[in-house]
């Protein structure tokens, strides 16, 4: 190689390590200095400033969730090990119409059931709310539920 390309090859090298070293104190020092990003806020924190609810009435919630984990756990293990059973029949090509059919139905209830459960948690928690609390808790939960449906109207003359 002669001197002239060495001289080439050594402005390249020093043009990469300037950048490189360039890009990482960008990102050690300004980006250290953007608030993270914040984590959606769980249950608790919602029923606390938005809701209102006392510490007792959180620490009764939490109990009741508790249970309810404890109860649809194992009703989605049972739902997830039907899916299975559901999807590795796709490479079966005997399978017929009425099993697919009865595994989906399986399927179906399983879920039915476990929103029914999930829908039945959350009245019961609207009774513990105070009736000030009942129209915020009301529309936490439309909030949450609804958030991206354009089909949920809210019925303003509806007494909570």
């Amino acid at each position: 190689m002669t001197r002239q390309s060495n001289k080439v090859l050594l402005l390249i090298i020093t043009v990469l390590l300037l950048t490189n070293i360039g890009v990482l104190v960008y990102f050690l020092k300004y980006r250290q200095c953007e608030p993270e990003m914040a984590k959606p806020k769980g249950a608790v924190d919602l029923l606390k400033e938005q809701v209102g609810f006392s510490d007792a009435q959180l620490e009764h919630y939490k109990k009741v969730r508790e249970q309810q984990r404890e109860t649809i756990r194992p009703m989605y293990e049972k739902m997830r090990t039907t899916k299975d059973s559901l999807y590795r029949l796709l490479g079966d090509s005997t399978i017929t119409d009425a099993r697919i059919d009865t595994l989906a139905g399986n399927i179906g209830e399983r879920q039915k059931t476990l929103d029914l459960l999930t829908f039945h948690q959350f009245r019961e928690l609207r009774k513990i709310c105070r009736p000030d609390q009942r129209i915020l808790y009301d529309s936490m939960m439309a909030q949450l539920f609804y958030r991206n449906s354009k089909t949920f109207k809210s019925n303003k003359d509806e007494k909570k």
